[in-house]
């Protein structure tokens, strides 16, 4: 099935695809052709592939995408007469569960980074990507992307290349800033290079096996956690580059505990029931 995913992709090229594209071609397909091992596509492993996504916590945005990579690739097999039929078109569509965003905890990302010991390149190099990424939000794909002169140091900010290549500026923690200093000297890292040059899919792996989440988990993290400490909803819209805030009030949602909380021991009537 590798040999064919090569083919559809140098067939993209043709159609003068664009790289980003493509890429986005190969991780959504890679990911799913690790999923299916030695198995036939058919209905049955397409529908077990696509409830294991919902089950590692991938939104519906991000489900629906690979579902499009997915057919298709199916369809370029059709063509080549590797497969008969699409099993997409006579799979009911399936809806993602209503459910909040995946977190981890504050205390546990806390006590992973702080007893994290770095002995080498790669524990630096691991560790400041789940740093940069707690401390700004960004995306996978952002990550990837950052460059040495996207990095104010002076200010503690980046600029960040988002969806549709537009341009933001967020704030950066001091602890990521130290750790990407390190990176720098260490590599001797010039202007225009990449501080972080591995494919998302790497990413996933690294920060998979640090935390046991994916990187969407650990940004919906850094929103929700900057409301459970008073951040107000308009600043993490900004921060995670939302476009409309109702996508940002989801998180609004997993605070609830919070607010909760909060109610419970600063209202007066309810102070005085308890009291």
């Amino acid at each position: 099935m590798k040999t064919y995913l090569d083919e559809f992709l140098e067939h993209l090229k043709l159609l003068n695809y664009s790289k980003e594209t493509i890429e986005s071609y190969r991780i959504d397909l890679e990911d799913f052709i690790n999923f299916l091992k030695d198995e036939q596509i058919n209905k049955q492993t397409i529908r077990n592939y696509f409830i294991e996504l919902f089950n590692k916590g991938y939104s519906q945005k991000s489900i629906l995408r690979k579902r499009s990579s997915l057919n298709t690739f199916i369809k370029f097999l059709m063509k080549k007469g590797i497969v008969k039929e699409n099993p997409l078109i006579v799979l009911p569509k399936i809806k993602a569960p209503k459910t909040l965003p995946k977190t981890i905890s504050q205390s546990q990302i806390n006590r992973i980074l702080d007893n994290w010991e770095i002995k080498n390149f790669d524990d630096l190099f691991n560790k400041a990507i789940i740093e940069t990424i707690y401390s700004t939000g960004l995306r996978a794909s952002e990550i990837c992307k950052l460059r040495v002169k996207d990095i104010d140091f002076h200010n503690e900010q980046i600029k960040v290349y988002g969806k549709g290549s537009k341009e933001s500026i967020i704030p950066i923690g001091r602890k990521a800033l130290e750790l990407i200093k390190q990176i720098i000297k260490e590599k001797n890292l010039k202007e225009d290079d990449l501080i972080f040059p591995i494919s998302r899919f790497q990413l996933y792996y690294r920060i998979k096996k640090f935390l046991q989440v994916y990187p969407h988990i650990l940004r919906h993290s850094f929103a929700t956690h900057l409301l459970d400490n008073g951040a107000d909803i308009r600043s993490v819209q900004m921060l995670l580059r939302h476009k409309n805030l109702s996508t940002t009030q989801i998180y609004t949602h997993v605070s609830l505990s919070k607010i909760k909380k909060s109610y419970e021991q600063y209202h007066p009537r309810n102070k005085s029931q308890k009291d």
